[in-house]
């Protein structure tokens, strides 16, 4: 009851102070109520405080306030919010055999596999977090298998297809932000908030904030994305500590669709028959360095990723070269 009377002042104070007013305002309550006994007068209809509105505004505002980003929010809200429109039934009354009804029709839809075990996996983070907070007793996610998914072979750059991306970068910055995502293999969203300032010039490191993960970690760039970065540096006359700047007034960091946008221009200018993205450059960098023998520890922290199943499943696996390359080392004649 108490938690419920907290979440309720934080949410009517939410539009009016920031996220570091709202948790010192948190913290300020909890101390005021610890010593205090709440009970709920009998005659109290329990209505907008059991009801999914009431819980989603809940669980919203607590995890943007605990730092959760905006698009991860974005995600787990609009799958909650398509599952509870196809069962219509209380939160706290959901099953797995309801998760599972509305999987299914989610797959029925044309999703594949892997969007579906996406799905899955944003409802089970959501019904995770009730749990822990007492809504639910069990997450019935959890009790819903992870469909088996057919992985593809990595999609990654080949030579070729990277120097006529450089050949199609007509402008500074475009090649500058492609040096970058080449050099760095650091996630398009992460990229906004860089600031000039945030580059060593001599050893090329730039220690970068990761919201996906919480922490911070150090990037590089090589002496190729330097060299761009600088002459890209030196066309710009605005004073914006933006690493890249919009083109106008009032020059602020190009967000995260901008850039996309900028890739994707420069894959249809090189012509090349494929989609050319930003994670592809993540992909890129990853499989480079794991051609070239690198550790794929050493790749998981470059990329910032909390565990390596992830760096070799989905990012720096021994493709088919890399698998020719170690069999002609070690298994060739007279070795």
């Amino acid at each position: 009851m108490k938690e419920k009377i907290i979440n309720e002042i934080l949410m009517q104070m939410e539009p009016h102070v920031n996220t570091d007013v709202l948790r010192i305002l948190e913290t300020v309550i909890i101390k005021a109520l610890y010593y205090v006994e709440v009970q709920k007068k009998e005659t109290e209809l329990s209505t907008e405080m059991d009801d999914n509105l009431y819980l989603m505004q809940a669980y919203e505002m607590n995890v943007r306030k605990d730092g959760l980003s905006e698009k991860t929010i974005r995600a787990y809200m609009g799958a909650m919010k398509n599952m509870l429109c196809v069962t219509d039934k209380n939160i706290r009354h959901i099953t797995a055999v309801d998760i599972k009804y509305y999987l299914d029709l989610y797959a029925g839809k044309g999703n594949n596999t892997r969007t579906v075990n996406n799905e899955r996996r944003f409802l089970s983070a959501v019904f995770t977090w009730f749990r822990k907070h007492g809504v639910i007793n069990a997450n019935p996610v959890e009790a819903v298998p992870v469909k088996k998914e057919r992985k593809p072979p990595i999609d990654y750059l080949k030579g070729m297809e990277v120097e006529r991306l450089r050949v199609a970068c007509k402008k500074p910055r475009e090649r500058a932000l492609m040096e970058f995502l080449l050099s760095t293999g650091v996630r398009i969203g992460e990229v906004p908030q860089i600031r000039r300032q945030d580059i060593d010039w001599n050893t090329g490191e730039i220690l970068i904030y990761a919201h996906k993960t919480s922490d911070y970690r150090t990037v590089f760039i090589n002496d190729v994305a330097r060299v761009h970065i600088e002459k890209y540096l030196n066309t710009r006359t605005d004073t914006s500590e933006a690493l890249f700047a919009g083109v106008r007034a009032p020059y602020n960091a190009v967000h995260e669709d901008g850039l996309r946008l900028i890739i994707k221009q420069i894959g249809e200018k090189a012509g090349l028959k494929r989609r050319v993205y930003p994670h592809l450059f993540r992909k890129t960098m990853a499989t480079t360095l794991r051609l070239k023998d690198c550790a794929i520890e050493d790749i998981q922290q470059m990329l910032g990723h909390k565990d390596p199943s992830t760096t070799l499943g989905f990012y720096a696996a021994g493709n088919k070269e890399h698998l020719r390359q170690v069999h002609n080392r070690y298994m060739s004649v007279g070795a």
